[in-house]
């Protein structure tokens, strides 16, 4: 993981699109992430992203898609605690790596179809978005992706993870300056 690490939930135009996957008993109320006060909303917009601290929104920065060279897209397992319970419960994210001019920032969030809207937008603004694992080539349409998706990625994933350095699962989350 990068030290500019952020978990967030997927906006677009201020518009919520990511699915919400953690599970009710680890995370009680969406609204307030009780247990993980970290959680990033970024928002693609228009001019950039924006990301912000979803328990305190003063706490927030902007990435311009003109200072962006281009997007890894990568996919990683998630574990979401260490109860037998959660670490049979598989969940996949997507896990972007965005390169600027002087720094690199990684944006995990639950794995979702819409993306594909999201990468439309970057194109059109001159953002490559490198999509590593060609998951959209895969799985080109909602059916396919709700259908194959999880299966596929819980069959391939640990060959997957050690051919890109991926995290088997990923576990934790590193700090970013509160």
């Amino acid at each position: 993981m990068l030290k500019n690490f952020y978990y967030t939930d997927v906006f677009v135009d201020g518009q919520e699109k990511t699915p919400y996957y953690i599970p009710q008993f680890i995370l009680s109320n969406r609204n307030t992430p009780l247990g993980y006060p970290f959680i990033y909303g970024c928002d693609f917009r228009y001019d950039g992203l924006y990301l912000h601290r979803l328990t305190n929104p003063n706490d927030r920065f902007s990435i311009p898609y003109s200072e962006i060279k281009w997007i890894d897209l990568y996919v990683v397992r998630r574990r979401w605690g260490t109860t037998i319970l959660t670490m049979m419960i598989p969940c996949f994210d997507f896990d972007l790596i965005i390169h600027t001019e002087h720094d690199e920032y990684e944006i995990e969030f639950p794995a979702f179809f819409g993306f594909l809207e999201v990468m439309e937008r970057l194109r059109a603004e001159n953002v490559y978005v490198m999509d590593v694992l060609d998951v959209f080539k895969r799985f080109p349409n909602l059916e396919a992706f709700k259908s194959d998706f999880g299966a596929y990625f819980e069959k391939n994933y640990h060959a997957i993870a050690q051919e890109h350095g991926l995290d088997d699962p990923r576990v934790g989350f590193k700090k970013t300056t509160w």
